[in-house]
């Protein structure tokens, strides 16, 4: 029994050695010290595709005459409901 524990704990040194020398042996990530982050640069990119790719801003004049022909039976809803967030506005 003595001899199954005194093996194993061999082993367990010899491994640890083996591990210590692959750890010295590992070649380095060879990291630069770049002041910028990874995520800095991926957000830079995707504000400059965002400028390319800018959306049309339409006006409200534009918007609602789109909405009167859309639904012409209710223009006078969309008028009233107009009126009425210009006047709470205002308050």
């Amino acid at each position: 029994m003595d001899d199954v524990v005194g093996q194993s704990s061999e082993k367990a040194v010899e491994d640890q050695t083996d591990i210590e020398k692959a750890a010295l042996e590992e070649i380095s990530l060879g990291r630069s010290n770049t002041h910028r982050s990874l995520a800095s640069e991926i957000l830079e990119q995707r504000r400059g595709q965002g400028l390319a790719k800018r959306e049309k801003e339409y006006s409200m004049f534009y918007l609602f005459r789109r909405m009167g022909r859309i639904n012409k039976g209710e223009w006078k809803s969309y008028l009233f409901g107009f009126l009425c967030s210009i006047g709470q506005y205002s308050l």
